[in-house]
């Protein structure tokens, strides 16, 4: 970890807070726990980018990532939605968030 780079630093202790997640430690499969940090660090690198929202457009900030991005609990279950595909279950997160903000839905 760089600590010169708060954006690192950020997925480094996300990173940790999962790996003692109990629902990250009840995954066997190595495979399965890879993607769900997998998963975690795609999200968090690119929170507050400019995001596509369902019409194409793109809008800044589109998400509300509170509760969903960072809880192990919540990218298993996405994970094991997609079959563990990791593009589609970051699609399919995206789009929670993004709903989620357009209905001030608070994670």
């Amino acid at each position: 970890l760089d600590a010169a780079n708060p954006d690192e630093a950020c997925c480094g202790a996300v990173e940790s807070r999962l790996e003692s997640d109990h629902n990250f430690q009840a995954l066997q499969n190595p495979a399965e726990r890879e993607a769900v940090l997998a998963l975690a660090r795609r999200l968090q690198e690119n929170v507050g980018s400019l995001q596509p929202s369902s019409d194409g457009d793109e809008e800044e900030g589109g998400e509300d990532s509170a509760g969903l991005f960072d809880d192990c609990a919540a990218l298993v279950r996405y994970l094991r939605a997609r079959q563990w595909d990791l593009e589609r279950a970051e699609v399919m997160i995206r789009n929670t968030a993004r709903w989620r903000k357009g209905f001030g839905f608070a994670g």
